[in-house]
């Protein structure tokens, strides 16, 4: 009879999520089988990660390939690079755009590039929008779709915030 295995990709101790969920895990026993055990840490439970949906953890979000993170480069110039793995010595390795070149850089050497955005609040409820960099101040007050909304943050660096369609409020003393 044949078996199909695969080589376990992380090893114990390294802190995963599934690309599924939203809860990390720290690894506690790896096999040849298809899945991971980890102890959750949001509650400290046993449970188990596919290995098939498993991606290693990175704080508040987990990076994919689809993000795209600035650095400096060896000859002090900005490169922008895409995250590919965490080496052993718990650096990023990402590969550069353009030129397929690949780094190796602590964790802290590379800031996710997101597009300008900034938070507004109307009521009780705060709202992110994109726009053109600084192209709104703090304290201005917008309107969009009958609510009105007061900006209170700049550069907020939201992801997945929708472009703001709305209009400026100019407002006069009487």
């Amino acid at each position: 009879m044949k078996t199909c295995m695969s080589v376990p990709k992380f090893k114990i101790g390294d802190i995963i999520i599934s690309k599924l969920g939203t809860k990390p895990g720290k690894i506690t026993y790896t096999t040849w089988s298809d899945y991971y055990e980890v102890t959750y840490l949001h509650n400290n439970r046993s449970g188990a990660i596919s290995k098939t949906n498993a991606i290693l953890y990175h704080g508040d979000s987990t990076m994919t390939q689809d993000s795209l993170f600035s650095f400096i480069k060896d000859d002090g110039s900005i490169g922008y690079a895409t995250y590919l793995a965490t080496n052993s010595a718990g650096e990023w390795v990402v590969e550069e755009k353009g030129s397929s070149v690949i780094h190796t850089k602590p964790k802290d050497s590379f800031t996710e590039v997101v597009p300008f955005t900034f938070s507004a609040k109307s009521g009780s409820q705060t709202v992110s929008f994109t726009c053109d960099e600084y192209k709104v101040l703090v304290g201005e007050l917008l309107l969009l779709d009958g609510s009105i909304y007061q900006v209170t943050g700049l550069n907020t660096k939201a992801k997945n915030a929708p472009k703001f369609t709305g209009v400026r409020l100019v407002t006069k003393p009487f």
